[in-house]
């Protein structure tokens, strides 16, 4: 029999992240994973630092920025792409021209491995289901059942395939109300840790408060409770690594508070506070939509 103290001690990574500043969370699990990766795994001839079962508790969703140099943030894109989500939309053109990378991930692509009519664009899968989340909390505030599901059976036909759609990422979205508290909780399968999550923090963050406001119609007293993001692999590919190192290398000597581009917002006099207003904004001006919903 082997003696428990004979094994060697290995430092296992941190998998847990709580704060409410999104900013500081995105640091911490960008040090974690370069310093401590839980595997290494290569996946399509791709390698990447991993670490599995992440989970995040963001208890200020509104703190959602990164406003760190090297990452350098597009948040006239972000906006675009929750607005193009929230409506339901599966045209990407109106969003592509603010990010001529986002193509690559998102979009119809020219693919004879799926029907012409394939897509797996997370708008139209939310905007099916959402009038039935909220009619179900109307009805039960505290209810168990409030889930979207954005991974579906048809997603199933593009495995085994080379398929250039991209399989969605997300699992599902729940949310739950606890104490005049709306709480979200996102699951993911894979996240890319340095480029899209920054993004998904964004428009889920968003869609958290935006379901916020439609409830209090029925709730005046609801607030905006904790948002929980849970991932099965987070992780980053071997040639981000120059990124990483310079996003950490600028945490190291402050965070930036860079001008950012938020759709109309004058750029020349943004701040983190400003962008913040504006985006309320634009959620407030939402909300009579999902109001007006229900179950069709």
């Amino acid at each position: 029999m082997t003696n428990p103290t004979e094994f060697k001690e290995t430092e296992l990574p941190r998998k847990l992240f709580q704060g409410n500043s999104f900013e500081t969370i995105y640091t911490d699990i960008l040090r974690e994973l370069n310093e401590r990766p839980e595997f290494t795994p290569v996946t399509r001839g791709i390698g990447c630092r991993e670490i599995t079962n992440l989970s995040i508790e963001l208890t200020d969703p509104r703190n959602r920025f990164v406003w760190n140099k090297a990452r350098d943030m597009n948040y006239e894109f972000a906006m675009k792409f929750f607005l193009w989500m929230l409506n339901g939309d599966t045209d990407f053109s109106y969003v592509a021209g603010s990010n001529a990378n986002a193509s690559n991930f998102i979009g119809k692509k020219d693919d004879k491995a799926m029907p012409a009519n394939f897509s797996t664009a997370y708008g139209p899968r939310i905007q099916k289901q959402l009038p039935y989340i909220l009619e179900e909390l109307k009805r039960d505030k505290e209810s168990r059942r409030a889930v979207i599901h954005i991974l579906n059976e048809g997603d199933l036909d593009m495995l085994g395939t080379d398929t250039k759609e991209e399989y969605p990422c997300t699992d599902s979205i729940t949310f739950m109300i606890r104490d005049d508290k709306l709480h979200m909780y996102t699951h993911m399968r894979s996240n890319n840790m340095v480029l899209t999550v920054c993004y998904d923090m964004f428009n889920f963050t968003m869609f958290h408060e935006y379901v916020v406001r439609a409830l209090q119609a029925v709730y005046p007293d609801l607030e905006l409770g904790t948002y929980y993001h849970n991932i099965v692999s987070a992780h980053y590919f071997d040639r981000e690594q120059t990124l990483v190192e310079s996003v950490l290398a600028t945490s190291e000597v402050g965070m930036s508070q860079k001008k950012p581009k938020v759709l109309a917002v004058d750029t020349d006099n943004t701040t983190p506070e400003v962008a913040k207003s504006a985006i309320e904004k634009i959620v407030d001006s939402l909300k009579s939509k999902t109001n007006s919903a229900g179950p069709q």
